[in-house]
């Protein structure tokens, strides 16, 4: 919960759409101290993402706590026919949110298409997280994470033809 809360917190003044291209666009800030205070600056922002219904009131609750300058309108999107629809009206121009979650199946159309800020170095506002939560290229940030699990039945499937990877699966 408290990634998803330091993701939006980074996310606020992100403008998910055409910026130049840096480590750190002008206007976005440094380090996370920078980021917040231009956050509180500009007082709000419109996020489209896939928390549950018991999560949202739960993240937003404790970001508007930390953080009562800045009023976050929430709307939830999810699945693919919501990601593309995101897409399309920010490659039109039409932009109605300043943060989008993006579905892992859309995440290369979005940076192919041109239409997220970055790169970042997300390394440098989230020294404590891992790598592995941030896109090599540095255009996306893990805020959450499902788990996926590999499973089979063993006397269906020989040990020898059982998959090692995801893939590995048929």
């Amino acid at each position: 919960m408290l990634r998803i809360l330091a993701v939006l917190i980074l996310s606020i003044v992100i403008s998910v759409f055409p910026v130049s291209v840096a480590s750190s666009p002008p206007g976005f800030g440094s380090n996370l101290e920078q980021v917040v205070e231009l956050a509180k600056k500009e007082g709000s922002a419109r996020i489209a993402a896939s928390l549950d219904r018991d999560e949202i009131g739960i993240v937003l609750e404790g970001f508007h706590k930390k953080y009562p300058e800045i009023k976050v309108e929430y709307t939830t999107s999810t699945g693919i026919d919501s990601g593309e629809r995101i897409l399309t009206e920010a490659i039109s121009g039409h932009v109605e949110f300043d943060v989008v979650k993006v579905v892992y199946e859309l995440q290369s159309k979005f940076v192919q298409a041109g239409v997220l800020a970055g790169p970042f170095e997300w390394g440098r506002f989230f020294s404590n997280t891992p790598k592995e939560h941030m896109s090599p290229n540095g255009y996306l940030a893990g805020g959450s994470f499902y788990p996926r699990v590999l499973a089979y039945n063993p006397t269906l499937v020989p040990p020898e033809r059982v998959p090692r990877r995801w893939g590995g699966l048929p």
